[in-house]
């Protein structure tokens, strides 16, 4: 898989956002928003992208690939940073997808970048219930020990909760570098999901975008890993609330895709 484009723009406070563009050029516009452990290099379907004439924009989140870190970010930055691509591309109005933790941060724009938005899904993700402390607050009983002490030392000092995640997770860039099938072994535990990790010429894209996501070491997911605790876990923040779902074929719409096997 190769994208239409793989370039970077420089934001107001001179940090670099990178992006990739795939299907067509001249498509109706989505922004995709990665998992993690994944990054921009992955698009889910390139040729039914180019079919429904679709033109899709991954970026990079800050710290994850070649987008520079953003430190104590929140879900509630990400819209700012994806209006100014959107600007610098040239695309008025635009469609946003997240899938997995990328889930959030359509969320995010779908309650502070609604006016821009001709349509939000988010796919297979379970980050916004999960980790909705202030809508579900049994949620908060449900985390382990580390994550319970991440997220609260969040709340005072988000630094030193980024220095905990890292503690949490020595192992974690090795075992990504060296032991990915780990990772793989996790998610095959889904059946109707084999098939992807069954397709070599799929998983060899696949995987490159899954190492992209640790180019910047921890120093960089780090942030992505603490973003849920200093987003009041899952609380998009100020704004409106995210639209009701409508009918099919009209703007505006939310729309949440989940499978029964999906955890």
């Amino acid at each position: 898989m190769t994208p239409l484009t793989d370039s970077s723009i420089r934001m107001s406070d001179g940090r670099r956002l990178a992006y990739a563009e795939w299907g067509r050029s001249d498509g109706f516009p989505v922004f995709y928003f990665h998992g993690t452990p994944h990054s921009r290099l992955w698009c889910p379907d390139e040729a039914a992208t180019r079919s429904a004439n679709v033109r899709v924009v991954a970026p990079d989140r800050p710290g994850i690939g070649l987008s520079d870190v953003k430190e104590a970010r929140r879900y509630s930055d990400w819209p700012s940073d994806i209006a100014s691509l959107a600007d610098a591309l040239g695309i008025e109005r635009f469609a946003v997808v997240g899938w997995s933790s990328g889930g959030p941060y359509a969320g995010a724009c779908a309650a502070l970048l609604a006016q821009r938005l001709t349509g939000v899904a988010i796919v297979n993700s379970r980050h916004l219930g999960q980790y909705n402390f202030i809508e579900r607050p049994g949620a908060y009983d449900e985390l382990d020990s580390n994550e319970r002490a991440e997220f609260d030392l969040a709340q005072a000092d988000p630094y030193a909760a980024a220095e905990l995640v890292a503690a949490h997770n020595p192992q974690l860039i090795s075992n990504q570098r060296d032991h990915p099938q780990g990772l793989y072994d996790f998610l095959m535990k889904a059946e109707g999901d084999r098939w992807l990790f069954e397709d070599e010429a799929r998983m060899v894209p696949f995987d490159a975008a899954r190492r992209e996501c640790f180019r910047q070491g921890m120093d960089g997911v780090r942030w992505e890993l603490i973003a849920v605790g200093l987003s009041i876990g899952g609380h998009i923040g100020a704004g409106p609330r995210l639209p009701r779902p409508t009918g099919p074929g009209r703007e505006g719409g939310l729309y949440r895709f989940h499978g029964q096997q999906n955890s």
